[in-house]
């Protein structure tokens, strides 16, 4: 018969309702018993609570590092950081999400094996720009998630259904725009790693929102949908202001949307801030061909 029975969890040391960056870390929890009633035994002096954790989630890169020169030479490459002197990036930091690394490579597998091109499974870099720390710790822990509450009040989503898909850019600085930010304010960035597969380039939908607003469903704007055997949407040629976004979306094999893409990745984090005021209004700069 057992006599006492304690549970121990081990908590990071920030408070669940307000998580940081810096003190993320999960442990698992730990039960253990005392002796039964009928031995009267004490517990052995030399007992230790297993304790598990997981793997951390965060790399911190210095700027100096190896790591953290081939993290700013990606960016550079990309053109996610072309134009970005009146912004401020600190904090360097890799991601190591194992679940979504894992989901991303059975992607890429299925797709190379149903016939993708190199062209097609070419890997680039996006980014994703967010101010509230809550919501950055949430994508970098899970992945992109579909759904219009997870954009700005702001933004057009004129490539697509985002009830269906996720927005990504290629310019940082259009990024922050659509995200609000303003000088002195951090936010937080996130740097995916992306395969776009089967593109299709559509006529953005944005133009017919400059219309009176309609007054019947018949006249009602509808947002565009996924293409069937496609993976993503860009815009076509000429639309030179939505020439970094791309639409991204996946479909299970019942054909239901699937809420979290797997054919974008977390791969790193920076904390940005603009530091020139009309940072945040100038044009979009322009990113390599998409």
């Amino acid at each position: 018969m057992l006599q006492t029975i304690h549970v121990v969890q081990l908590r990071p040391t920030w408070s669940p309702a307000t998580p940081k960056f810096s003190d993320f870390q999960v442990y698992g929890v730990v039960v253990f018993l005392h002796c039964s009633a009928m031995s009267g035994r004490a517990p052995s002096a030399g007992f230790t609570i297993p304790k598990k954790k997981t793997a951390k989630l965060f790399q911190h890169l210095t700027e100096d590092s190896r790591e953290g020169k081939d993290l700013i030479r990606q960016l550079q490459q990309s053109g996610i950081e072309d134009g970005v002197s009146s912004v401020l990036l600190s904090d360097l930091r890799l991601i190591h999400n194992n679940e979504c690394d894992e989901k991303y490579a059975a992607w890429r597998r299925e797709r190379r094996a149903a016939g993708y091109s190199a062209a097609e499974l070419e890997e680039k870099l996006f980014c994703k720009v967010v101010r509230p720390e809550e919501e950055a710790w949430a994508m970098c822990l899970r992945g992109i998630v579909a759904g219009r509450k997870f954009l700005p009040s702001n933004f057009d989503p004129c490539l697509g259904d985002p009830k269906f898909g996720v927005y990504l850019n290629r310019s940082l600085i259009a990024d922050m725009d659509s995200a609000g930010c303003r000088r002195g304010r951090k936010a937080y960035l996130i740097v995916l790693k992306v395969t776009r597969g089967r593109v299709k380039a559509v006529r953005p939908s944005y133009e017919n929102r400059r219309l009176p607003k309609p007054r019947s469903k018949r006249n009602a704007i509808s947002l565009l949908d996924p293409t069937p055997n496609f993976d993503c949407h860009i815009a076509r040629p000429g639309f030179t202001a939505e020439q970094d976004l791309v639409y991204l979306y996946e479909f299970s094999d019942e054909g239901l949307p699937i809420k979290f893409p797997r054919h974008c990745c977390p791969h790193a984090f920076a904390e940005v801030m603009l530091t020139a005021q009309d940072a945040a209004i100038s044009p979009a700069v322009t990113a390599p061909a998409l």
